[in-house]
């Protein structure tokens, strides 16, 4: 297992199996890895056959902390976290309510390369304002057991005596665990029932988008996914067969296997073949983020009779990747096309730049202290 630290200080915790292009799995309502295994297989399978698979708890669930106010811009900040910590690219895979956070980082400009939703629980005009007020009241009085049997029963519609089995599941306390986060899921999915024009929410996504649904799902969840594919401009439909609203394992990777993988650059290196450098001892505040190290991996290097450069990509536990030069004139920072680069310390050929978030200011930390491996 592996951590790390979002925008507003919320740890999260993920697992990264393999090497290769990357895909997250986002969870749905009350889904996290110790309910889940079926998601950690289909990750594997991924990894086994050339990719790094993610796959984490959201924030208030498991092994990841939780940070009030709850708003989907910070479960998109987690997102991007985890994207840059796998290089900056990703396809992103969703289960059920995971799909408004998939398409929110999209929607985000975030480094998705393709989305793939399964079943998203968006019905136009359906209101769950009564829901969520309900909701809220139960789990203010502690009566998280209670929660959790009203959004299964009065929400999703399964009958009393189906949820009065599986309340003798040994999985239900760590269901009840989670209860609170139900509101999160159900406030982000009821935003986007009330939306009046889903085309122009999701006018931004365009990378591949295929939006899936089972055969054998509950009624209603095919016609969801058909408004939901209809309104992305780069969707497209597929029914899996003999498929609930869970898929198995093997379908899963199944599935995500089916896309095409990206495009390497030819300047990216093999991760065995990079030089890692590690500054030691660099203590820079901006604002209430204190950075401590940071590591920068060598990606080019060459030279010229006036002066030498060398390109970086830069990493902090607190930071996005960034794609900087280093030359004698200083560092040329970029997170954006060529023309938003930016020329930072004048005559300091060992200055080395980021910043925590897309809205903070840049930090600067010297390579003075720098040292191989």
């Amino acid at each position: 297992m592996s951590t790390l630290t979002s925008a507003d200080g919320t740890l999260i915790d993920y697992d990264r199996h393999g090497r290769g292009p990357a895909v997250v799995f986002i969870g749905g309502a009350t889904q996290y890895r110790a309910l889940d295994p079926d998601t950690t297989l289909a990750a594997r399978r991924l990894a086994d056959a050339g990719h790094t698979a993610v796959v984490y708890d959201r924030r208030g669930r498991g092994r990841s902390g939780d940070t009030p106010p709850w708003s989907l811009d910070r479960e998109v900040e987690d997102l991007a976290a985890l994207i840059e910590a796998v290089g900056g690219a990703a396809t992103l895979y969703s289960s059920s309510s995971g799909a408004a956070l998939a398409l929110a980082a999209a929607t985000a400009g975030l480094g998705v390369n393709a989305l793939a939703l399964y079943e998203p629980p968006f019905f136009a005009g359906v209101d769950h304002t009564d829901h969520l007020a309900a909701l809220r009241s139960l789990l203010a009085q502690g009566r998280h057991d209670d929660a959790l049997r009203y959004d299964l029963t009065a929400v999703i519609g399964v009958p009393e005596q189906v949820v009065d089995g599986m309340a003798q599941s040994p999985t239900w306390p760590a269901m009840v665990a989670v209860a609170p986060t139900l509101v999160y899921d159900l406030a982000a999915v009821n935003e986007i029932n009330l939306d009046p024009d889903w085309r122009a929410r999701w006018a931004g996504v365009t990378v591949p988008t295929v939006v899936f649904s089972g055969d054998q799902t509950f009624p209603g969840m095919p016609e969801a996914a058909d408004a939901v594919a209809e309104a992305i401009p780069s969707a497209r439909r597929r029914v899996l067969p003999g498929q609930g609203h869970g898929p198995t394992a093997e379908v899963m990777a199944s599935v995500l296997l089916e896309f095409p993988r990206p495009a390497q650059g030819p300047d990216t290196p093999s991760p065995a073949a990079t030089p890692v450098y590690r500054a030691r001892g660099c203590r820079r505040r901006s604002g209430s983020t204190r950075v401590r190290s940071f590591e920068a991996a060598l990606i080019t290097s060459s030279s010229t009779s006036r002066e030498r450069s060398r390109s970086w990509i830069v990493r902090s536990m607190r930071s996005r990747s960034l794609t900087s030069s280093v030359t004698r004139r200083g560092v040329a920072i970029s997170d954006g096309p060529p023309s938003e680069s930016r020329m930072q310390g004048s005559n300091c050929p060992i200055l080395v730049l980021f910043r925590p978030a897309a809205n903070s200011s840049w930090i600067r930390i010297t390579r003075s202290t720098a040292v191989s491996g």
